[in-house]
């Protein structure tokens, strides 16, 4: 028995195409293809920050660290369309955490006056506005800033896993270096250091003597010119200095006793008596 074909259901079923057709936005795919077409038109609506947002987002589809954070800054509070919001907010929190367990440095580029547009090697055909922090691999890179016909630059030294910054002012330009003092090797979770390890000795220094003053006097190696380098000895005993010749010498003798001369009974008794002598 055949049913009449219904007009609502036909009207329902248009309603459902245009609906699903609508559900996925320009946007939604290409952050779910992420190919490189995808990328073209997204870098070229680079003002609209939802386009920003999802290029980040596919850059870190296609393992473009570096990029990604990048183009992701700010969007974890950014006004997303809805299709968008879940999945870029997801990426952002992998990209952090990628970020944290990768070898890329983090370097913060700032200029005097804010809001020049810059450019760095590491990131060619990419510009940004600074301030602006990236995460570069270990390399030498040349920032550039602009604005007003002005042009800043200066080449910054990126150690893998280190921080730093670099700052571009109008007549003058410095580098601040990776947060490391000297003698201070960083490490990792796991104990290993983060930079290249000292594989030869260390260097032949005098170091200071921890025994106290006290009880250091006349126990001390004097340099020589055959060995200029020499190092406090504890063990080691000073000649002693050499006392002065007398011509001569007079002193006094005092001495007591029992005497007994066969003449009488022992007595006791002092003798006294006077020594000399010339040399």
């Amino acid at each position: 028995m055949k049913r009449p074909f219904s007009p609502f259901l036909a009207a329902t079923l248009v309603v459902s195409a245009i609906a699903s057709g609508a559900a996925a936005s320009p946007l939604a795919d290409a952050l779910t293809r992420h190919g490189d077409k995808d990328v073209i038109v997204l870098r070229g609506q680079l003002a609209d920050v939802s386009s920003r947002c999802t290029l980040g987002a596919v850059y870190a589809q296609r393992n473009d660290l570096t990029r990604a954070a990048l183009y992701l800054t700010g969007c974890s509070d950014a006004d997303l369309p809805a299709d968008i919001a879940s999945p870029v907010a997801r990426i952002d929190r992998d990209v952090k955490k990628r970020l944290r367990d990768s070898d890329l440095a983090m370097i913060e580029v700032v200029t005097d006056p804010a809001g020049m547009t810059a450019t760095i090697d590491a990131l060619p055909g990419d510009t940004f506005t600074t301030p602006a922090t990236l995460y570069l691999p270990a390399g030498d890179y040349e920032v550039k800033a602009t604005k007003d016909g002005r042009v800043l630059s200066n080449v910054v030294h990126v150690i893998k896993r280190s921080r730093g910054a670099v700052v571009l002012e109008s007549g003058s330009t410095h580098i601040v270096p990776p947060s490391k003092k000297p003698g201070v090797i960083d490490m990792t979770e796991n104990g290993s250091a983060l930079d290249d390890q000292h594989t030869a000795p260390p260097p032949a220094l005098k170091h200071k003597n921890l025994m106290p003053g006290k009880y250091q006097r006349g126990m001390a190696v004097v340099a020589t010119a055959e060995n200029p380098d020499a190092i406090d000895d504890p063990m080691a005993v000073r000649e002693a200095r050499a006392s002065s010749a007398r011509t001569y010498w007079l002193g006094l003798r005092l001495g007591g006793g029992m005497f007994d001369d066969n003449a009488s009974a022992a007595r006791a008794g002092v003798a006294v008596a006077a020594t000399g002598r010339y040399a």
